[in-house]
Formats: C-alpha cells, structure tokens, sequence
C-alpha cells in the first residue's frame, strides 16, 4: 500500500472533481433531509440531539466494524449492534471523497450508483416519517385553532 501507483489517465480531472461534488452533494442531501425529518415532529433542542446521536451511531458502528481485534465477549456482542445499527443507521463517512480527489484516484460512476442503491431507500423512507409526522403536527395545530 505504500509502494508506487500507477496512474492512467481515464477522464479529466475537471469531470472527476464534479463527480466527487455529486457524491458530496448527496451527502449533503441526506445530512439536510435528516435534519429537517428530525426538525419536523421535535422541538430544536430534541431534534439537535437526536441528529448528531445519528450522526454518531453512524460513526461508532463504521469503526466497531473496521477494528480487526476482537478481545473479549464485549467486542463480539458490539459488533453484532454495529452490524445491525449500519442496516438502519446511514453513515455519512461514506459520502467523503476527498481522499480519492486528492490521490487522483478516479471517482467512478459505479460508486456513485452504489451509493444510490444502498442509501437511497433508506433516505426516502426517513424523509417520508419526516414528512408525514411534519403534516400530522401541522394539521393537528390548525385544528386546535
């Protein structure tokens, strides 16, 4: 991993730093999404609070899962929640692509679609409680007035 990189060159380094601002992007949508599902159905303080513990469930589980030693019954049992914490939980660790840009590693459209196919539905299913809850609370106050 340390030893001399072959480079060819495949696209400009114009296309890939947009293809990097796409995956960026994304992340972004999803970090604004969670926000405003959260946002839409708690008071602020509950909503902060629960969005950076997402955040960070998100975090804990990516690096339980990449540590390679496991010491006791503990690490065992956490890695197990990690798994199922990563199933539920979009970890937005894997939108960062700056390490490739700054590599000149290519940021392939097939890892953009894979992002899409993983956390696309996930996204969509989190906004839409985020939504509904949002009308839920809205129409429950016009109907108190």
């Amino acid at each position: 991993s340390d030893g001399p990189k072959l480079l060819i060159e495949v696209t400009s380094f114009e296309m890939n730093c947009l293809r990097a601002t796409l995956v960026v992007a994304m992340g972004l949508v999803i970090l604004a999404g969670l926000g405003c599902a959260f946002g839409g159905f708690m008071s602020l303080p509950t909503a902060i609070f629960t969005a950076v513990s997402y955040l960070l469930f998100g975090s804990l589980s990516t690096y339980i899962l990449g540590q390679s030693y496991i010491a006791g019954a503990g690490d065992l049992v956490s890695r197990y929640i990690s798994a199922g914490l990563l199933k539920i939980v979009i970890p937005l660790q894997v939108f960062d692509v700056t390490a490739r840009v700054s590599d000149g590693e290519l940021v392939e459209f097939s890892y953009m679609g894979e992002l899409l196919y993983l956390y696309a539905p996930r996204a969509l299913v989190l906004f839409a409680l985020g939504i509904w809850l949002y009308r839920k609370r809205e129409l429950g106050l016009v109907g108190r007035r």
